[in-house]
């Protein structure tokens, strides 16, 4: 075995070593994402942004919600990017 090989596709058409740990580390993050959302949205953080303040005349957890609903959009529709271009290779 050369030094290195284990970065370099093997005879048997196997992907990189370190595109397979890629791979996997995004896929635990997909994994991840529901529970980053339930904490984003546990009533007691909810309840620290209910109050009545407010930025541009809207509450700020309404802004909360929202912003991190979006968040969230953003980041699942990364992911998913990312892992279909790894299932593509």
């Amino acid at each position: 075995m050369q030094t290195g090989s284990r970065n370099r596709p093997g005879e048997d058409g196997a992907p990189p070593a370190s595109a397979t740990f890629e791979h996997r580390r995004r896929r635990d993050a997909a994994a991840v994402l529901p529970f980053a959302a339930l904490v984003l949205f546990v009533s007691p953080l909810l309840d620290l942004m209910a109050g009545a303040d407010t930025l541009f005349g809207i509450p700020v957890g309404v802004l909360y919600i929202f912003g991190s609903w979006f968040a969230l959009i953003a980041a699942t529709g990364l992911l998913a990017r990312r892992l279909g271009d790894d299932q593509e290779r």
